[in-house]
């Protein structure tokens, strides 16, 4: 009784200093990894436009709880799309991506943030012949599926399909927010 009961007292102390050893590299590392998964997301915004665009963050959608954040990309004071930042589920788990549409209702471009999906079929969306669809393709279009990745081709048709109805709703609003300046 008295060997199971050090065991016992053994493991608890091993648990607790695991556990804030645990914490305390977590807690080291949180602001590294948040600051690498912004300057992911930048250079990604870069790459949907060129390198004299300016981005600057328009919030969330409360109407599309889907939407992180909206990005605004403007070049020389003109404003030329909008960067919508999505989540969406698919097989292996939550899938973020990126979705850029020009100022005149058409697709720039897609690129994945992050996601889990098997590599060879939900992994597809990482590849040209899916992300080059996108280009100037009405956001009113049809998008096309992954062969073998059905779960995943619909976690991102449920959210593409409203970003038209949202692109404009979104645009009318900032327009309506203008002339009331």
């Amino acid at each position: 009784m008295k060997k199971s009961l050090y065991l016992s007292f053994f493991l608890a102390v091993i648990s607790i200093i695991s556990a804030f050893i645990l914490s305390m590299t977590n807690s080291l590392t949180s602001e590294t990894i948040k600051n690498a998964s912004i300057a992911k997301q930048n250079k990604k915004l870069q790459a949907m436009f060129n390198d004299k665009t300016k981005f600057t963050e328009e919030g969330t959608s409360h109407e599309n709880p889907a939407i992180e954040k909206v990005f605004k990309a403007e070049e020389d004071g003109k404003v030329t799309g909008y960067v919508y930042n999505v989540v969406t589920k698919g097989y292996g788990g939550k899938i973020k991506f990126l979705v850029a549409m020009s100022s005149d209702g058409k697709y720039i471009a897609f690129d994945s943030l992050e996601h889990n999906e098997t590599p060879g079929f939900g992994t597809k969306m990482d590849e040209p012949k899916f992300k080059g669809q996108f280009k100037d393709k009405p956001v009113t279009d049809e998008i096309d599926g992954i062969s073998g990745a059905t779960i995943t081709t619909k976690g991102l048709k449920k959210r593409l399909a409203p970003l038209d109805y949202f692109y404009y709703f979104f645009l009318r609003k900032i327009i309506r927010n203008r002339r009331q300046k």
